[in-house]
């Protein structure tokens, strides 16, 4: 069984498209899901066979720094074979490889992408082999706009693929929110969403993605645990277990936060289990769409690799 990455449905093969005549076509190799009848990447059906699977659903509000996220995760990805020894990376289709080139080339000249659309976007596709700790994989990443998030309605029409098989990455900068309660009101239409689906969010882990981390350094309310965290330069070297540690401390320090107590709550509630990370994806504020100094990340493969250890 092999889960098709357009419509998220598991399928026992993929259909070789034919002619009119009925032949199989000989212009390249495509084949084709028997349920969406969209065709799949053939590198990521043969991986299938010789790799686990990985799905991570991201969602998160308009703003909060989720396309930039997914940009500096890529990036990281593409230098962290200096400290990962036998680590390597590929996308998987045509799509994964445009990407990747245009992240290239817009961190490195410091610009900013823009905003995810609010549209079906199709997921990322990566190989990844030789993780410390975890082994290899193929993930997929899946995508939504912020606007998608806000209303029931629009969960259910360009989030579905999310709700039924990935981690959820919940992408949220705490001083970017229009009122605290925005997190909570995002768990209560998320799970109506999802059961209106026919799933359960019960059935899948969220891992909570603090992003705009640097921010954060100088704030005497934030634990000191996450202030050290973010003043080490080096990512990629964090075990799972300090990952974990450091969910821990985050969560603690939200729940003693009055304005967040319900949502604390309602995720222990709501999902199967609940992870806390922070994340800055540039490591440092910029101006508009542009970087004043080089890139620097810090956190942004610790979702990756907590969503990892959770399907051990």
């Amino acid at each position: 069984m092999t889960l098709c990455p357009n419509c998220m449905e598991w399928v026992d093969k993929f259909e070789s498209p034919r002619n009119s005549s009925g032949n199989q076509r000989r212009d390249g190799i495509k084949r084709i899901c028997p349920k969406c009848r969209e065709w799949a990447p053939e590198r990521y059906i043969r991986g299938c066979e010789h790799f686990s699977l990985e799905v991570i659903g991201m969602l998160g509000f308009r703003g909060h720094g989720k396309t930039v996220y997914i940009y500096s995760l890529l990036f990281q990805l593409d230098r962290i074979g200096s400290k990962w020894t036998d680590f390597s990376f590929t996308p998987l289709d045509e799509l994964g490889i445009d990407l990747v080139k245009e992240m290239r080339k817009k961190l490195e000249s410091g610009d900013l992408p823009d905003s995810s659309p609010k549209m079906f976007m199709k997921p990322i596709l990566l190989r990844l082999e030789g993780i410390p700790q975890m082994g290899s994989c193929q993930m997929l990443i899946c995508d939504t706009s912020g606007e998608s998030i806000e209303r029931v309605a629009d969960q259910k029409q360009f989030c579905s693929y999310i709700s039924q098989r990935a981690n959820l990455l919940f992408i949220v900068s705490l001083k970017d929110l229009e009122r605290p309660s925005q997190m909570a009101d995002f768990l209560a239409s998320y799970a109506q969403a999802t059961i209106e689906l026919n799933h359960h969010p019960k059935e899948q882990n969220l891992i909570v993605v603090l992003t705009k981390a640097d921010k954060y350094v100088d704030d005497p309310t934030m634990p000191e645990e996450v202030r050290e965290f973010l003043r080490e330069k080096s990512d990629g070297s964090d075990t799972i277990s300090q990952l974990k540690k450091l969910s821990s401390c985050i969560e603690k320090w939200l729940s003693e936060q009055k304005p967040f107590i319900n949502f604390v709550r309602r995720a222990r509630v709501e999902f199967k289990s609940v992870h806390y990370c922070v994340v800055s994806a540039l490591g440092s504020e910029p101006e508009g769409q542009k970087m004043k100094v080089a890139v620097s990340p810090r956190g942004v493969l610790g979702p990756i690799l907590l969503a990892m250890d959770i399907r051990r």
